[in-house]
């Protein structure tokens, strides 16, 4: 069945102790120019790297993020830029459950590298140190769509700290410019019955299955049901979908976009927020 793509980003990851690191950069840059003169988007990168990289590159963990601080006369901004650094660090505070609330990115930043630290240091100790292995964790999030009353964030996640291979995720988030709300597809679909047939056309298209093959036996949706992904963007052109690896097939076959044009989803959108 399709999983929630927010609890699975933090799998195979460990526990961080606090040790010593290199602070390299913590600043804001300018972001792209968009479409809404009203809104004004400033991106902040925020990056730290552990100080055994100068001595051996092999050796190295690092975390860099890169994320839009909104600004611009709207009454929630406030609120939405809050989501936004939430969005960017869940998943990637490795011991979210025992730090205190609230911690702040420069922190998880910091507990990231720290627990590399320590990883590097019990493994040498203990004749393993042939297999250590480079960790990093990145999200780069950017503002993908705006309009005057919504504007939706795009948030590409990659990190490896372990395991059999790095993760790729993307979460995308869309909000109401006046109220700060978290957009859901309730609130611009009229017809969410139809809605699913028509993604599930598009994502059976996509993945090249028949419109009557079983979605289990191909390897999609393990009890072989069609789930709708709340992991979606507004778009000028459409709604764009995300599934995750590992949400709805084996981390092998990777990450299914499904972009569904206005068009074909004409008589069933509310276009208040949209346009």
């Amino acid at each position: 069945m399709y999983q929630n793509p927010l609890p699975n980003f933090r799998a195979n990851m460990l526990t961080c102790i606090g040790l010593s690191l290199v602070f390299l950069a913590c600043e804001s840059k300018p972001g792209a120019e968009k479409n809404n003169s009203s809104l004004e988007v400033e991106q902040k990168e925020v990056k730290l790297v552990s100080e055994v990289c100068d001595e051996n590159a092999n050796r190295c963990a690092t975390f860099e993020v890169d994320y839009p601080i909104l600004k611009g006369n709207f009454p929630a901004i406030g609120k939405i830029n809050d989501s936004i650094e939430y969005y960017v660090a869940y998943g990637m505070d490795l011991n979210a459950e025992g730090r205190v609330k609230g911690s702040s990115i420069q922190d998880i930043a910091k507990a990231f590298v720290s627990e590399y630290e320590t990883y590097v240091k019990d493994q040498t100790a203990e004749g393993n140190a042939e297999y250590i292995t480079t960790w990093f964790m990145e999200c780069d999030a950017l503002v993908s769509y705006e309009s005057p009353k919504a504007v939706s964030i795009t948030f590409n996640k990659y990190s490896f700290a372990g395991g059999a291979h790095p993760n790729t995720y993307t979460i995308m988030r869309n909000y109401d410019l006046k109220t700060g709300k978290v957009i859901e597809l309730k609130d611009i679909v009229t017809d969410m019955k139809k809605l699913k047939t028509l993604v599930e056309k598009e994502f059976r298209s996509v993945r090249e299955l028949s419109p009557t093959e079983n979605l289990s036996d191909a390897g999609y949706f393990w009890d072989g049901s069609f789930e709708l992904s709340e992991n979606f963007s507004l778009d000028s052109r459409g709604l764009q979908f995300i599934y995750n690896a590992y949400e709805v097939a084996a981390y092998a076959a990777g990450p299914t976009e499904v972009f569904m044009p206005w068009s074909e989803l004409e008589g069933i959108i509310r276009k208040e927020l949209i346009e």
